[in-house]
């Protein structure tokens, strides 16, 4: 059986495989995902999102399993108290990430996207620290950013 749902995969890669395999996503759905992002050059993630094919935990939890990278609930964390003045405004919004903590000489920061290297590079420079990065559902971020900024 695991063997016949390996050859129905082929082609099938990243995160929309991770998908299938966790049976948010049928095989068919995402072969065309796959290829109509591609076609219109949007990141995977962001086009399933997009079309409301799953959902930003979904996503989440994808993307946890996919790079071995634990889960955090942003909600959880008292977000008056972040180190989001580390970090200029613009480069948060542009690379939604949120400095979460400092802790030493390491920031952590708030992404949903693992794959997004850029924009931790360009906080790590940034800030002067070494960034650590902590995977957070999408929709949490993002509110989770305005509730920051607002309090800061």
């Amino acid at each position: 059986m695991n063997a016949q749902v390996n050859a129905n995969l082929l082609g099938i890669t990243g995160i929309a495989r991770r998908l299938v395999l966790d049976g948010a996503l049928g095989e068919a759905v995402a072969r065309r995902a796959l290829d109509e992002s591609s076609r219109e050059k949007k990141q995977i993630s962001a086009w399933l999102l997009e079309k409301r094919l799953v959902t930003s935990a979904q996503i989440a939890a994808a993307n946890s399993a996919e790079f071995g990278m634990p889960l955090f609930d942003v909600s959880t964390l008292d977000l008056s108290q972040s180190a989001v003045k580390l970090v200029k405004e613009e480069l948060i919004h542009k690379h939604q990430a949120l400095p979460l903590f400092k802790r030493g000489n390491r920031l952590f920061v708030a992404i949903a996207d693992p794959t997004h290297s850029h924009g931790l590079d360009e906080l790590r420079f940034n800030a002067n620290l070494t960034v650590e990065p902590v995977l957070v559902d999408a929709g949490q971020l993002i509110r989770a950013i305005e509730q920051a900024l607002s309090a800061a």
